[in-house]
């Protein structure tokens, strides 16, 4: 359903990185989702 929009998310911003999240069981809200978001993007560019 999202794969649509990722053409258009490149072009209009196409100076900014942008990093593919994997999906998580749960919503992503709070703190918690967001360190767990963190984790994942800053290790997978080690």
């Amino acid at each position: 359903m999202q794969l649509q929009y990722i053409d258009e998310i490149k072009q209009r911003f196409e100076n900014a990185n942008i990093l593919p999240i994997p999906m998580f069981n749960t919503e992503i809200k709070g703190i918690e989702m967001l360190q767990q978001i963190a984790e994942t993007v800053f290790k997978e560019e080690i």
